[in-house]
């Protein structure tokens, strides 16, 4: 049976109920639009709804946690019981704002599939998308894109995966790509002189009528709103904006160790060392934090 959840953006949902459950969407913005905002407000919901959550971001997890919590979206106590795991993309994952012929390794997404499964994970965000979908082979665009967002789809997932948005033919192309498969897709529009930004919906499978284009803000301890053209809400200063982050030297993550390294508990609780080679995360969380962390 097709049901609903909630994205945890007011204006979205209040119009539209949600998106589907298990499915992905798609939200497209430049940067200072609010795609990563929009990724924690989705997390905090599905925290929320009672949900195990992970996201994937080029931030470094530490400060993912900091910003989140100064913009009133407090996930520091779900990371340290285990509900939130945060990853961090490496070095060598493609730009944060373009496409390249560069992806994740082979055995990237079998790495993140094992921390899901293990973890028992409900809700994703993938901010951005790029290192997973971004290729420079046009030929084998679609098949590529198709094969990645069906194996969240068949995992279960519901999933909240971001890209910039295009400045070339290229990048047009993989958004629609894209857009293709998911059944709902947003436009995050900015304009950095006036400060404005508008909200629309490109795509929503299932609905021949869209609500029209509506300018919303980004106002402290609450996030994503929409703008009420009699009482304007107090923006958020723009030193509270996440700054657009370098890609790391490594893969790195708020799980605990055992998680973290590749290895799996046995029946009795012990752990298997994981396979040579193929350790791609490490924790920064505290020894005494991991300890008490319940997976």
């Amino acid at each position: 049976m097709i049901t609903k959840t909630l994205t945890g953006i007011a204006l979205f949902d209040e119009q539209y109920e949600g998106i589907y459950r298990g499915r992905a969407m798609l939200a497209c913005g430049r940067c200072g639009a609010g795609k990563t905002i929009f990724g924690l407000q989705f997390i905090r919901q599905g925290l929320r709804q009672g949900e195990r959550c992970l996201m994937y971001s080029a931030r470094p997890p530490a400060e993912l946690v900091i910003y989140a919590e100064a913009m009133g979206i407090p996930i520091g106590e779900a990371v340290t019981r285990g509900y939130l795991i945060l990853l961090e993309y490496r070095e060598d994952a493609p730009a944060r704002s373009r496409a390249e012929d560069r992806a994740l390794p082979p055995d990237g997404f079998l790495q993140l599939q094992q921390i899901i499964d293990t973890n028992a994970i409900q809700r994703v965000v993938l901010d951005t998308t790029l290192p997973w979908v971004a290729i420079r082979s046009q030929t084998n665009l679609a098949e590529h894109v198709f094969s990645f967002v069906r194996s969240f789809d068949r995992l279960d997932m519901t999933t909240l995966l971001t890209i910039p948005k295009p400045v070339s033919p290229m990048a047009c192309n993989l958004r629609n790509a894209i857009e293709k498969i998911v059944p709902v897709s947003v436009m995050m529009n900015f304009d950095p002189e006036s400060g404005k930004r508008f909200f629309k919906v490109r795509k929503y499978l299932g609905k021949q009528e869209l609500f029209p284009e509506t300018e919303y803000a980004i106002i402290p301890r609450t996030g994503i709103a929409k703008i009420d053209p009699v009482q304007p809400p107090r923006m958020a200063q723009p030193a509270a904006a996440a700054p657009e982050a370098r890609v790391k030297p490594s893969f790195r993550s708020l799980i605990p160790n055992a998680v973290s390294s590749g290895s799996t508990p046995d029946a009795s609780g012990a752990t298997n060392p994981p396979a040579p080679g193929k350790i791609r995360f490490s924790s920064v969380i505290p020894a005494t934090v991991r300890q008490q962390a319940s997976i």
